[in-house]
């Protein structure tokens, strides 16, 4: 192993739904944070992420859900060189990776909800789209996806090359794992699940599987035929206190050395460390070092998605600067020391099994001083259609669905928001959960966001049971954990003789059993439920109720948008009301529904 390394990780935050592409310097038993580069997300892009990093040729790559930045080398640090995207990977791109062919002068997309690579020249311009769907069609069966599946639903995951042969990592709707030869479509490996990464390395390749989290080495002999050499399961090198959710993606080679991320699902429980390098030797697979991660500035404990070994090439980069950079200002690095060095006993957490434990065990632990989410005289407009009812001469081409919002909940809170039809409830519900950004003023959001809305999540083409695949993977849970929910979630949903039909098929009152039983499995951070409970019978709101209330001692904040004050008034400690896209008034849940239900008895 070297005694001192440079790597660059692609991060990302859900606390705070930011990223960036940091450098951390590895030396002997100690991991430092060094510098970052944090682009001007609100110019540039409006999803915060970043998906992916690679720094090559003096240029550094950041791919987002959305587009692809290009920053290069200037006289007084980064510059913007280029940004590459398309009005599709606005709508459905999610860009998942990008990989650079610095011979060829290629840059190959990643965009997993196109089910395609769109390749590019240097220049950022446009060549073709090769499109992974068209390819695997004849492979569905094989990697146990349904025979109906549609575009949007192989998701690609990582690109590298073996031998000057474009490769890619895709996952599936049934969790089977494929890494596919892009060119031929053949698949290199099938079946395997929960996939994370893939490396090639010195003639060797490594995967990382993400249920265990399990660690391979193959061999790659001239018949293109892969043998296994070694398997370690690097979930259990890590030796946390107590078990706890881990996503292993993001990895690395330098000299004899296999660097790989371990990231805590989610936010994780908050005395661990958000991520951890592992050092393994590429020999045997054997644990040389276990590196604490450090949070760089800026950033709330961020997941790894993307390692990168750069030597000392990113310093360079950033012109010697220490810190975060962000627009061209260099902010101070501050001590980042990891809590957990000194091995003592932590809380346990929560049993993967779905099994009962006390509170100490909760993930997300609730603190009433803490602010989870804040609107500041927030705004939001739409643009009139015109037509005869609004006059096609009309100069006001816009109206405020919101205007001068202005609240916070706290931790623990269960929020009420009621009014009239048409008065911004479901838009405060949409902004919350970042599908809506305000013209006006700023929102704040602490945590991971789970709207239900009726339909919300769910696709009509396909089955009950796939939709609970779907939805609960995009919430972050791994196969395993869909697998041991599973019979609650149809049991709750009361759905057991219609889990196989296609949910085109469902009513109204199925449609929101089955979307609430799957949005409130896996304790989401913040839940907002828009108009969901009063859709289905008695029997189901009396459950519905019980659950939410199990909900508030898991969950930092449920949000309840309704017309029922009397689920408000048992429900909520805060309510919000709203009339006409005006905050009428906000306060505790007694006195605020008092005051609407004297409004409405006058009209």
């Amino acid at each position: 192993m070297m005694n001192q390394i440079s790597i660059l990780a692609g991060l990302y935050s859900h606390i705070d739904q930011s990223g960036m592409a940091a450098n951390f310097l590895i030396k002997d038993d100690m991991i430092e944070f060094t510098s970052s580069i944090c682009p001007s997300f609100a110019e540039y892009i409006e999803r915060k992420h970043v998906r992916c990093s690679v720094l090559l040729d003096e240029c550094l790559y950041i791919a987002t859900p959305s587009n692809v930045i290009i920053l290069h080398k200037g006289d007084n640090g980064p510059e913007l060189a280029l940004t590459i995207t398309r009005p599709d990977w606005i709508l459905h791109g999610n860009i998942m990776d990008l990989y650079v062919d610095s011979e060829q002068g290629t840059i190959y997309v990643a965009c997993a909800g196109l089910d395609a690579i769109d390749v590019f020249n240097r220049d950022g311009e446009f060549q073709e789209r090769i499109s992974l769907y068209d390819k695997l069609c004849s492979h569905l069966p094989v990697l146990s996806c349904p025979k109906d599946v549609t575009v949007g639903h192989l998701f690609i995951q990582r690109l590298f090359m073996i031998q000057q042969e474009l490769f890619a990592v895709v996952g599936t709707l049934g969790d089977a794992l494929a890494i596919v030869e892009v060119d031929s479509g053949r698949i290199l490996i099938k079946g395997r699940p929960g996939v994370g990464d893939a490396l090639w390395h010195n003639e060797q390749l490594y995967v990382l599987e993400n249920d265990s989290p399990t660690l391979n080495c193959y061999s790659y002999d001239g018949e293109k035929q892969l043998q296994k050499e070694w398997s370690v399961d690097v979930g259990g090198l890590l030796q946390l206190p107590t078990p706890a959710p881990l996503l292993a993606r993001g990895m690395t080679c330098q000299g004899s050395g296999l660097y790989v991320a371990l990231s805590l699902r989610g936010t994780g429980p908050k005395r661990y460390p958000a991520t951890a390098i592992l050092a393994i030797s590429i020999k045997d697979g054997k644990l040389q070092n276990t590196l604490l991660m450090p949070e760089p500035e800026g950033i709330a404990r961020p997941q790894v998605i993307s390692l990168q070994a750069v030597s000392n090439d990113f310093i360079d980069f950033v012109g010697g600067a220490e810190g975060r950079i962000e627009g061209g200002r260099v902010l101070s690095p501050v001590d980042t020391r990891c809590p957990w060095l000194d091995g003592t006993e932590a809380e346990c957490c929560p049993p993967l099994d779905g099994s009962e434990c006390d509170k100490s065990s909760q993930i997300v632990t609730a603190s009433p001083d803490v602010e989870s989410v804040r609107f500041d005289n927030v705004g939001l407009r739409f643009v009139r259609k015109g037509g005869w009812l609004f006059g096609s001469g009309r100069k006001d081409r816009h109206f405020w669905a919101l205007r001068n919002i202005s609240f916070t909940a706290y931790e623990g809170e269960c929020v009420g928001i009621i009014g009239r039809n048409g008065s911004g409830k479901s838009t405060i519900a949409m902004l919350l959960a970042g599908i809506y950004q305000p013209d006006e003023g700023d929102v704040h959001v602490r945590g991971e966001v789970n709207l239900l809305s009726l339909n919300a999540g769910l696709n009509s083409q396909l089955t009950g049971l796939e939709n609970v695949q779907v939805k609960a993977s995009y919430m972050g849970a791994s196969s395993r954990e869909i697998s041991k929910k599973l019979d609650e979630i149809v049991a709750f949903a009361d759905l057991e003789d219609f889990i196989g039909e296609p949910v085109r098929t469902y009513s109204n009152g199925m449609k929101a059993r089955l979307g609430f039983a799957i949005s409130t499995a896996f304790s989401p951070e913040i839940l907002i439920l828009d108009e969901v409970i009063a859709t289905g019978d008695a029997i189901f709101r009396y459950r519905a109720e019980k659950r939410m209330k199990e909900l508030l001692g898991r969950s930092k904040n449920v949000f309840i948008v309704s017309h029922q004050t009397s689920i408000l008034r048992e429900m909520c400690t805060k309510v919000i009301w709203l009339d006409k896209g005006q905050l009428i008034k906000t306060g505790l849940a007694s006195e605020v529904l008092a005051e609407y239900d004297e409004y409405c008895k006058k009209y």
